[in-house]
């Protein structure tokens, strides 16, 4: 009897142990194009959060110094806030005046108005648009019963006191 001792790995090995190697790296390529994926959109969405913020901290700073808009109405909002005149541009670093970054594909305006509650002096609504087209791609604002798509707006109540 001739006993033959096997010095390589035959081909049904080698492909299988390929297959097995393919199948672990495109799940791995899978899982680290989700990864990220998800931190651009946390990242996107903090910028978001922080250009909001600078902006809700120089209102409330001193809201005497901003100009009110005394028509309360929801067509003066949205008058007021059209996509297509929002006043100030940003980026994930500042706020800018249009004029100064054409670049920033980010846009945000703000109107304040009084308070709709007459008895209650003093207290302002403040309401924020915000576009871009990387992060507002899941939000949408109803104005005038039209929905506006890639926009966000945030409202908050400030006082003078």
């Amino acid at each position: 009897m001739i006993i033959q001792q096997q010095k390589g790995n035959s081909i049904i090995e080698i492909l299988i142990a390929s297959a097995i190697v393919i199948i672990v790296f495109s799940s791995m390529l899978t899982y680290v194009v989700h990864i990220k994926k998800n931190t651009q959109q946390v990242i996107s969405s903090r910028s978001r959060s922080v250009q909001i913020q600078k902006i809700v901290q120089m209102i409330m700073s001193d809201p005497k110094l901003f100009k009110v808009n005394f028509d309360a109405s929801e067509v003066a909002t949205c008058t007021a806030l059209k996509n297509e005149d929002l006043p100030l541009a940003w980026d994930d670093h500042n706020i800018y005046e249009l004029a100064d970054c054409p670049g920033c594909k980010g846009r945000l305006g703000y109107v304040i108005q009084p308070f709709p509650l007459q008895s209650i002096r003093g207290v302002y609504v403040v309401t924020i648009r915000i576009t871009h087209p990387k992060l507002t791609t899941n939000f949408s604002t109803v104005c005038n019963n039209e929905k506006i798509a890639d926009t966000e707006q945030i409202q908050m109540i400030v006082s003078l006191k």
